[in-house]
């Protein structure tokens, strides 16, 4: 299969964020590479969470493969205009571009975690991009390796109702929100920050549909798919964000703010 790189790149790139770190389970952090029907389909899952990204029709075809993804994700970066992925025997893939060639070795693609079922599930209809706008507005409060022990795991909460979206993020010592008039049923979902990015990314594809049970979200759009758990930690107490008993909230001029933030940053950096 002859791939150009530009578009199999940026699927490599959200698809590591799930397979490249650190794990117990070797299938954790290996790619599915799936070419059968003339599409490639890569797939990557940390368990809780799965990813799947459809990469345009091909030329060629290649058969359902579990590779290694920090080897593959560095191949691609590395590559030139196209790659090609050929594998004669089911077991071994073949990386070519530019003049190099590299084998990489694969574990048996029935090992790998199958997608989540979305049968059964329920569509929320709520406009995809004004979700995804709000999730990034709040994302930097949140923080994936958290200093405040309180929230090592920092979560994301989405709660619809009262003709209002609301989307929150703390990492205890910092809280965000974000409030849109929105007409949508009542709803409240808690979701682990690492979900945010790959989140907003398949909530901006095209012709999108958003599900959700008790127990996971899915998002179902032309080019992919994206599944999560819901997060069953304990959202934090709007209040327990604050450090002591009073707290005084006063306006101020966001341009001289900023001027001194960036003199004081500057001070910092330097000592």
């Amino acid at each position: 299969m002859k791939i150009e790189t530009k578009l199999l790149r940026p699927a490599v790139n959200a698809a590591k964020k799930l397979s490249c770190g650190r794990t117990t389970l070797p299938i954790l952090s290996h790619f599915l590479l799936d070419g059968t029907d003339g599409a490639l389909n890569l797939c990557a899952t940390d368990i809780d969470q799965f990813s799947e990204a459809v990469v345009e029709k091909q030329a060629g075809n290649l058969p359902r493969l579990c590779i290694p993804a920090k080897p593959f994700t560095f191949l691609v970066d590395s590559a030139g205009e196209t790659i090609d992925l050929e594998s004669t025997d089911g077991k071994n893939l073949i990386v070519k571009s530019d003049g190099w060639s590299r084998r990489m070795s694969t574990l048996p693609a029935a090992e790998f975690v199958p997608r989540p079922d979305v049968k059964g599930m329920k569509q929320q209809a709520v406009p995809a991009h004004l979700l995804a706008d709000a999730i990034k507005a709040v994302k930097w409060a949140g923080d994936e390796n958290p200093t405040d022990q309180r929230f090592m795991k920092t979560l994301i909460l989405i709660e619809m109702g009262a003709k209002t979206l609301k989307v929150s993020a703390t990492q205890g010592s910092v809280f965000a929100q974000c409030s849109q008039k929105l007409i949508c049923s009542d709803l409240k979902w808690c979701l682990p920050i690492k979900s945010a990015d790959l989140f907003c990314q398949a909530l901006r594809g095209e012709d999108v549909q958003l599900l959700h049970s008790d127990k996971r979200i899915a998002v179902v759009h032309s080019t992919g798919f994206f599944s999560s758990a819901l997060s069953t930690e304990m959202w934090p107490e709007y209040k327990q964000t604050f450090a002591g008993e009073r707290v005084s909230i006063g306006s101020v001029a966001v341009k001289p703010l900023l001027a001194a933030l960036e003199r004081a940053v500057t001070v910092y950096q330097t000592d």
